[in-house]
């Protein structure tokens, strides 16, 4: 989560949760990216595709406010016009502001432990899915390059903060070519070569037969086409 990556950095993070949803659309709830249109101010201005009240025109409102006290001063709040302000994301509380609606009132609130179970499930399950997959892939590896599989998967590979020295001892950096590789780079290597060799005596040849129409028209006294 970014949230919580910038946040481990001692970067200032502001999370919210924006749950609200207008009492015209109730069977969609709070889609992704709802909140644009609150803070285009759809709400005070009027939209031809949708319908609002004046609970939505609040919403609107304190969203804008407190999207431009966050521009102007870094500090996302209500300010003047009420007394709230977001609480910084930390990584121990994972708090966040709970945006939704309440009895027909726009409701903002501070809430911690963001998702708790989906957060977990990126924040450790994930990674060792990842790690099991990197297993498979190093032994894909091996099976293919013929490593040993005993010296592959050591420990120095998965320790945390592997440094360049054990990485450079990793039997990964240290395996052989066979000689059908050798063939094809030896290849590729004569063909550079030929390739660099022809254009320097087009070149040159270029360069002579360009000389050589010039002597020739300026001894005739023809103009050089």
């Amino acid at each position: 989560m970014s949230a919580e990556l910038l946040a481990s950095r001692n970067v200032t993070v502001f999370l919210y949760n924006f749950d609200y949803f207008s009492v015209f659309d109730p069977w969609e709830g709070a889609k992704h990216g709802a909140e644009l249109f609150y803070l285009s101010g759809y709400p005070l201005s009027g939209h031809h595709n949708f319908r609002y009240d004046q609970t939505d025109k609040s919403m609107s409102t304190r969203l804008m406010q407190m999207w431009a006290n966050f521009a102007q001063n870094g500090l996302p709040t209500l300010l003047p016009h009420q007394d709230f302000h977001m609480s910084p994301y930390t990584a121990s509380q994972r708090t966040y502001t709970q945006i939704t609606s309440r009895d027909a009132h726009v409701s903002m609130s501070t809430q911690t432990a963001y998702k708790q179970d989906k957060m977990a499930f990126w924040n450790q399950h994930v990674p060792k899915l990842y790690i099991a997959q990197l297993r498979t892939d190093i032994h894909l590896i091996n099976d293919t390059l013929n490593y040993d599989t005993n010296q592959l998967l050591t420990k120095d590979i998965f320790t945390k903060g592997t440094n360049e020295e054990s990485m450079k001892k990793s039997p990964i950096y240290t395996g052989t070519h066979t000689s059908g590789n050798w063939v094809l780079i030896a290849a590729c290597i004569g063909l550079c070569s030929l390739t660099v060799l022809l254009s320097v005596c087009y070149c040159r040849v270029k360069r002579q037969v360009k000389t050589l129409i010039r002597q020739t028209s300026i001894n005739s006294g023809e103009p050089i086409l």
